[in-house]
């Protein structure tokens, strides 16, 4: 979960910490100019921007506001909610889990049958909504294609001009991250890495599930969740119904992808 306030796309590398709570703590840039705040639950967000403003004496852009007063004197907040952590874990070894950019929110797939918007979803698969956002940053998906429905809708690296592979310098996965971190199955509106067996944990096949397909979790190593349509995005959902028709209806027909975007 993210509470979307404006950000930079500094990485965590760039900053120092100070605790201000158990659950919340601040950071300045290396150059001391661009506030952090990352938070473990969204209950303590607020909290997290009234001790921003008590101890550095900013006042917070408003959540919908990139052209706030914060924002255009350069002062940029984040809050970011990455999950409970156990007591034990401390919040350095929380906040650097994957090694995570902060910038991830979501994306957007745009086809020649309408627009699906999903939400990344690093506190399940930290690595994986990296490299795919990696994937997505490249502009390889453009021109691409839904292939596949049955009980999903797949997508890959082909050309939807001429079926042909699209080539992609990213190495495969590392890590099959299906039960690695905070789980989440594999139902409806969900965005899952394509693979084979056991060893390969893929790397640029992906598909939305059209139904709950729990059997997932567990085949072939689980296939690994790393984002999802909100439920009541129905637009999205019209979409990928609509895809999955398309295809289902003529056999090795294909939906073209004009564009895949960060958002």
């Amino acid at each position: 979960m993210r509470i979307p306030i404006v950000g930079t796309r500094h990485s965590k590398d760039n900053y120092s910490f100070e605790n201000l709570t158990n659950k919340i703590m601040v950071g300045r840039s290396a150059e001391g100019v661009e506030p952090l705040v990352v938070v473990l639950d969204s209950d303590t967000a607020n909290e997290a921007l009234n001790k921003l403003h008590q101890i550095h004496g900013i006042s917070p852009p408003r959540h919908d506001d990139s052209q706030s007063e914060g924002a255009r004197s350069g002062t940029v907040l984040y809050v970011t909610v990455i999950g409970e952590v156990p007591h034990d874990q401390t919040l350095a070894d929380a906040f650097n889990v994957g090694g995570v950019s902060l910038s991830l929110s979501s994306f957007n797939i745009s086809t020649s049958l309408g627009e699906i918007k999903l939400q990344f979803l690093p506190s399940s698969a930290p690595q994986t909504t990296e490299h795919i956002a990696n994937i997505i940053r490249s502009g390889l998906y453009d021109n691409a294609c839904f292939y596949r429905s049955d009980f999903v809708i797949q997508l890959g690296l082909t050309s939807a001009a001429d079926g042909q592979p699209i080539g992609n310098p990213h190495a495969d996965l590392a890590n099959n991250e299906t039960h690695a971190n905070a789980f989440t199955s594999n139902v409806r509106g969900t965005m899952s890495v394509a693979h084979f067996d056991v060893p390969d944990n893929g790397n640029s096949e992906i598909f939305i599930n059209l139904q709950s397909n729990v059997h997932l979790d567990e085949a072939y190593g689980g296939y690994c969740v790393f984002a999802q349509i909100m439920e009541d995005d129905s637009t999205s959902f019209n979409t990928v119904d609509a895809i999955a028709q398309s295809i289902a209806a003529k056999e090795g027909s294909i939906v073209p992808i004009e564009s895949v975007r960060l958002c």
